[in-house]
């Protein structure tokens, strides 16, 4: 099989790129438009549409033809790739608060998780800056690495690359089966008969078991793809494979975050009446989120089970 250049994976991942870059955007323009969803778990969902849909438009730029747009899409990358992820971190133990701690006060600590989410990864995208670190990166502009030995390739990007993703990654996707475990036990055993209600947790149990796996499933590929890289294993001829498939799946991720956690009943029946200019009933949501009354008398209204 011949290989194909990163000029032909950044086609390919094109339309995938630009799917997920409108359902994010269709998050954005659903919170900011429709004054009803603006509540706390909405917020979270919000900040991670954001987070996505900076990694849309880094993967948009064609980033080979210079060096100016190569160093804007590493730089953008290293920001929402960890972003995304620690906002997935935020929600899951948002929901095993509300579920398992039965705790509805999570809009307290929100400027907490804004400079959790948002400013780690800004202050870490200075550490390659260190080293010049950003560059060509096997597929995509990320943190490049030198040339050498072991040790001068690991100190000249390897490093970086495990402190900037790869081990806050598999924390957080550790983490988060820790949560939902926890959640779906005490969802599992608030199902006793079969009732209206029981059946719309039943549903929310089937949906939280997805969540956890998203982020494993999607971000697999691209773990598989820098280890190879971090020993200089891959064979150059056959690198744009797992560059494919690891561009790719972060870009699905998005999608996937997006259509899970942002797509709720409730939202797209705001969507529903917005363009058909109609009212429509209340629908089940059967993800995360009802409306409760601890941040109606803080400063909103927060989304619980």
């Amino acid at each position: 099989m011949a290989p194909l250049s990163y000029e032909t994976i950044y086609w390919i991942d094109l339309p995938i790129c630009i799917l997920s870059a409108i359902v994010n955007f269709l998050i954005f323009v659903a919170y900011i438009y429709f004054r009803d969803l603006r509540i706390y778990n909405f917020r979270l969902v919000f900040y991670l549409a954001i987070s996505e849909l900076l990694t849309c438009t880094a993967f948009m730029l064609p980033w080979w033809q210079s060096y100016e747009m190569c160093i804007a899409q590493a730089i953008i990358l290293n920001f929402s790739g960890l972003s995304s992820i620690l906002w997935t971190s935020v929600i899951s133990f948002t929901i095993y608060r509300s579920v398992v701690l039965e705790k509805k006060d999570g809009w307290k600590y929100e400027m907490y998780y804004l400079l959790y989410a948002f400013g780690i990864p800004l202050s870490m995208n200075f550490l390659p800056m260190l080293t010049n670190s950003f560059g060509d990166a096997e597929g995509w502009c990320w943190i490049t690495i030198e040339g050498g030995s072991f040790i001068k390739t690991f100190l000249g990007g390897n490093l970086w690359r495990i402190i900037n993703y790869l081990a806050p990654l598999w924390l957080i996707i550790f983490f988060n089966f820790v949560m939902y475990l926890r959640t779906l036990a005490k969802i599992r055993r608030m199902i006793d008969n079969v009732t209206d209600e029981d059946l719309r947790k039943n549903m929310l149990y089937n949906r939280l078991k997805l969540y956890p796996l998203m982020l494993l499933i999607c971000h697999l590929p691209v773990t598989v793809h820098r280890v190879l890289g971090f020993f200089d294993i891959v064979d150059p001829d056959k690198v744009w494979l797992t560059s494919l498939l690891a561009s790719f799946f972060i870009i699905l991720s998005g999608f996937l975050n997006a259509v899970v956690y942002g797509l709720t009943d409730r939202v797209k029946q705001e969507l529903q009446k917005l363009m058909l200019a109609t009212s429509s009933d209340e629908s089940e949501d059967i993800s995360f989120i009802t409306s409760s009354e601890g941040e109606e008398k803080g400063r909103g209204s927060t989304y619980t089970i």
